[in-house]
């Protein structure tokens, strides 16, 4: 197919619809190097951080049984949705303006789908069954002792990384210690966990073995957002039509139409055929094409990073910036507002309830009121809550004052505010109580009496 025309279905898919198996090889160069680099760090944080705790509290877990998130050992309730919300919202924006730059670089060196199929799984199958040519004849062979003990040892690799891989996912929900204490159980006595890993487990053992490159040419919606999100200024893989066409062995263009290009593909496409949602700037393309420019003493870059407009020779806008710099602002804004929340937000919920009496005078001088306050202490710690009032004029009477709240505990206490009638004088008193707890000490106005004593 030449470049620009016009295709009607994927690269993976035949005439009939039947799907084409995508034998891509792998090639080495500067830019799988990277890569490489990029997702076994990615990995080894993957791995780790459901084990990583600050002062004995996860540093990220989302433990929905407890309706909970922990975040840098920080413990946000579900009901902290402005916290919640502007994490989503600024890694949304963070996504958009990523791919207003550089296309879809998350795609191609740090979505899990690309590092666990293209540095885990796919090299243990090139060395098990070989590469490309052995593995599509191996496939295509009748079975016999050696097609069985290579798909058994290969399929064996599989099942063990994707256990490594699904317990780790589990963990990131129940903690690190805990995966191990639930490991070590029998299926009968945590039959919930056991089906919940088996799901998992089976579903990523079906994508990594079987479906592949079909999550990111059919499933995953990131691929369709790509047309909206890019413009003629936004980096992509692209092949320089105006230095390798014509192409072929004998003609005057670069390209040589030898399709390593194609060949070490892990969508399966022919790059030169112009942008495709099918490409995850991967960047295979580019190192198999540099190499056969430098067998042929020829340019490299024939394929490379670059933008529809510096294909056309096109001058780049300046204003093609401000794009991305609004969406970063606003990633940086959002992320900059919940991590504000998480480290200052209060360990102890503090709501005042309706006054549950009128004021009422006692003693001719004396003016009382009763009010209710709800009191949540959102951490898991111990909290002691001391109520005063700010103002001496005042005197915040409890049954039990400092209040003591369990872990995650939710109490609603009765107050009795004091003051002299001279004070009251007949008009509302708003004033400023003070709440102690854990070397915290926070300030709330509260309408103490609000109307007129009879």
């Amino acid at each position: 197919m030449n470049s620009g025309e016009f295709r009607d279905r994927l690269e993976t898919v035949d005439k009939s619809g039947k799907r084409l198996w995508v034998y891509a090889d792998i090639v080495k160069g500067p830019w799988r190097l990277k890569r490489k680099l990029v997702a076994y760090l990615l990995v080894v944080v993957y791995l780790f951080i459901p084990w990583i705790e600050i002062n004995s509290k996860p540093f990220l877990k989302f433990d929905f049984l407890n309706n909970t998130f922990w975040i840098f050992g920080n413990n946000i309730g579900f009901h902290q949705t402005p916290i919640i919300l502007s994490v989503v919202m600024g890694t949304i924006f963070l996504i958009l303006a990523i791919t207003a730059i550089a296309g879809r670089a998350w795609c191609g060196w740090a979505c899990p789908q690309s590092v666990f199929l293209e540095f885990i799984y796919r090299p243990i199958e090139a060395l098990i069954e070989g590469y490309p040519g052995k593995r599509k004849k191996l496939d295509l062979q009748k079975c016999d002792e050696n097609k069985i003990l290579k798909k058994f040892i290969k399929y064996s690799a599989f099942i063990f990384f994707s256990f490594i891989i699904a317990n780790t996912f589990v963990a990131y929900f129940v903690g690190g210690k805990n995966i191990l204490n639930l490991m070590s159980t029998t299926p009968s006595e945590n039959p919930m966990f056991f089906i919940l890993m088996l799901i998992i487990f089976s579903g990523f053992m079906f994508n990594f073995s079987w479906f592949r490159e079909q999550m990111c040419t059919i499933a995953c919606p990131y691929g369709r957002f790509q047309s909206v999100l890019l413009d003629k200024n936004s980096k992509i893989i692209g092949y320089d039509s105006s230095r390798g066409e014509p192409r072929g062995k004998k003609s005057n263009g670069d390209c040589v139409d030898c399709h390593r290009c194609v060949q070490v593909c892990p969508t399966g496409i022919d790059i030169r055929n112009g942008l495709q949602l099918e490409c995850i700037s991967c960047a295979a393309c580019i190192d198999a094409c540099n190499i056969v420019m430098q067998k042929l003493n020829r340019k490299k870059n024939l394929i490379k990073y670059t933008t529809e407009n510096e294909l056309a020779n096109i001058a780049t806008n300046k204003t093609h910036v401000i794009r991305p710099l609004i969406y970063f602002l606003f990633s940086f804004s959002l992320y900059a507002f919940a991590n504000y929340k998480i480290f200052i937000h209060p360990q102890v919920e503090i709501t005042v309830l309706r006054k549950t009496t009128d004021p009422q005078i006692r003693n001719n001088q004396i003016v009382v009121n009763q009010l209710s306050f709800r009191l949540e202490n959102e951490s898991n710690d111990v909290s002691t809550v001391y109520i005063k009032s700010v103002e001496s004029d005042t005197q915040i009477i409890t049954g039990e004052n400092p209040v003591a709240l369990a872990p995650k505990e939710k109490r609603i206490i009765q107050v009795f505010a004091e003051t002299s009638q001279s004070t009251f004088n007949h008009s509302s008193i708003k004033r400023n109580l003070s709440f102690e707890y854990n070397k915290t000490q926070n300030f709330v106005e509260v309408l103490l009496f609000p109307k007129e004593a009879p």
